[in-house]
């Protein structure tokens, strides 16, 4: 046998196992980002749920629902920011007057910014807001 013959049969077959190996991670990831996309935004839509007095427990269930969640999708950066916003939504729940603070809303604010900038970092998304700036909540009223 012509060695010629068997090389070219030899790089015929890596290169398709090689392309099948690469499009079958590449839909690995397209999934993985679509999952991401997905929960990402349940997440952010659930956080109402928290703000401006509501009091719609199923909202925070919700929420709390797409944190346990998070866990299996998310990314280190964006579930340790999550964390840090759930510490301080969850420590000064109970202390209603701190809800008019300036200094707790930018805290609030803060770290809200800085999970949806974790989030977006994940996304492949690119920003030149600060943190403050992607944490600000505009109060709409539903009516």
């Amino acid at each position: 046998m012509d060695i010629g013959v068997i090389l070219t049969a030899i790089i015929t077959v890596l290169v398709v196992v090689l392309g099948f190996v690469f499009e079958k991670e590449r839909d690995r990831k397209a999934k993985l980002h679509e999952r991401k996309e997905d929960l990402y935004k349940d997440l952010v839509l659930s956080l109402k749920g928290f703000f401006h007095g509501s009091h719609d427990l199923s909202l925070k269930q919700k929420f709390a629902d797409e944190i346990r969640l998070a866990r299996l999708y998310a990314s280190d950066k964006a579930i340790k920011s999550l964390n840090q916003f759930i510490d301080i939504m969850l420590q000064d729940e109970k202390e209603f007057e701190k809800t008019f603070d300036k200094n707790y809303q930018d805290s609030v604010h803060e770290l809200l910014g800085q999970f949806i900038m974790a989030m977006r970092e994940d996304l492949g998304l690119k920003t030149k807001l600060s943190s403050k700036e992607l944490g600000r909540i505009e109060y709409v009223s539903e009516k």
